[in-house]
């Protein structure tokens, strides 16, 4: 219980900002509203989990606890719906110039979710569901890392003077 409340629901919460901010950083369109929308879903899980926690063992199926199955549902959401973000967002980021670093962690963010996937979906982990599940987690958090810092540096480079905003 302490791990949620004071482990997963910041981050949720703390995701869910960080989205919030990014949406000020990029090309406004329906595409990036969507993607961005998919991505907050990574939060909005972390959230969800404290909510609903896990029944012991977090099975998939059988005689499940409705927070089981609520449990289970937001990680399938999460599961699909996240990387179509990513996808999603990988033109309005390039439009924005965040650069090919950020395009490539894309690339890769996608790339891991086509290869964990299938495990997930057929309970091919070979006894480490936890294991596929820390790596699939761990690439995205590389991803919005490296978003974090792109942002970071656009803050601390010197607003140009022409701006509208400074007259």
């Amino acid at each position: 219980m302490q791990i949620g409340y004071f482990g997963f629901l910041p981050i949720g919460l703390v995701t869910l900002l960080f989205i919030w901010r990014l949406k000020f950083e990029i090309v406004h369109s329906k595409r990036s509203l969507v993607g961005l929308l998919f991505v907050a879903l990574s939060g909005a899980d972390w959230i969800v989990t404290v909510l609903a926690p896990c029944d012991p063992g977090c099975p998939k199926l059988g005689d499940i606890s409705l927070s089981q199955k609520i449990h289970n549902l937001s990680g399938f959401l999460t599961l699909v719906l996240v990387p179509v973000g990513v996808y999603l967002l990988i033109k309005p980021l390039r439009d924005s110039g965040f650069g090919k670093a950020v395009t490539v962690m894309s690339v890769i963010t996608l790339v891991n979710v086509v290869v964990t996937f299938p495990i997930f979906l057929f309970n091919i982990s070979l006894g480490s569901p936890g294991l596929i599940q820390r790596l699939d987690l761990g690439v995205f958090l590389v991803y919005l890392s490296l978003l974090s810092i792109k942002i970071y540096a656009r803050m601390l480079q010197p607003k140009n003077m022409t701006d509208e905003a400074d007259f």
